[in-house]
């Protein structure tokens, strides 16, 4: 079962930690509805990356861990966690690894997320200037100008506050909330061959929170 954030995706100064059990896929015992296993795909949600699509079962044969029956779950950040259905165990292993960090006052982001080893990311992730338009030298000196005013960088770049100290008008997510395998690209998997397919969406969201008035 795949889940959501908790609430106000973009700020998380209100709901410290992790937020247990949101932005995760979730094994359930269909006959007790017990928890069997969890994993959380995005640590302290703030990219509205929830998990968007139904998780594909399949039983693939893994070098050196015979038939293994799988599931898979694709992400908006161009991501496929893949796991034994059984255990929760991932197939091709994990690692945490540091991401930036946030300038917003009172928010506390999880100093590393989840990437999976394996499979490959089927999207772009982050946005460099390497990655701008360069058709011509002049439009590329015109996207480094437009670009310069936006804060660029990799996966789980976090949105910027209203009072940026460098001025920024908005942060790069890329893939942002719209993109990578988002809730109307859904996978679809030959269980004959073991293919899982995947559409991908390849587009970025700009960010920047403001503070909210009082009620």
């Amino acid at each position: 079962m795949p889940t959501n954030p908790p609430t106000i995706d973009y700020y998380g100064g209100f709901r410290p930690g992790d937020g247990l059990f949101g932005t995760s896929l979730i094994a359930l015992d269909t006959e007790t509805g017990e928890r069997r296993w969890h994993f959380q795909t995005v640590h302290h949600d703030v990219w509205n990356y929830d998990n968007p699509a139904v998780p594909i079962q399949l039983d693939i044969n893994v070098p050196g861990q015979g038939v293994v029956p799988s599931v898979h779950q694709v992400t908006k950040q161009g991501f496929v966690y893949s796991f034994n259905r059984m255990t929760g165990e991932p197939i091709w292993g994990m690692e945490e690894r540091p991401v930036p960090q946030s300038n917003v006052p009172g928010e506390k982001l999880s100093p590393t997320q989840p990437f999976p080893v394996k499979p490959a990311p089927f999207e772009m992730q982050g946005l460099s200037e390497e990655d701008l338009i360069d058709y011509t030298p002049q439009l590329r000196r015109q996207a480094l100008e437009v670009m310069a005013n936006y804060d660029l960088g990799p996966l789980f770049n976090p949105p910027i506050h209203d009072t940026d100290p460098d001025g920024k008008i908005a942060a790069a997510m890329c893939p942002g909330d719209g993109g990578g395998a988002n809730i109307n690209n859904p996978p679809v998997a030959d269980p004959t061959t073991g293919f899982l397919y995947v559409t991908s969406r390849k587009a970025c969201s700009w960010q920047r929170v403001i503070p909210g008035e009082e009620a």
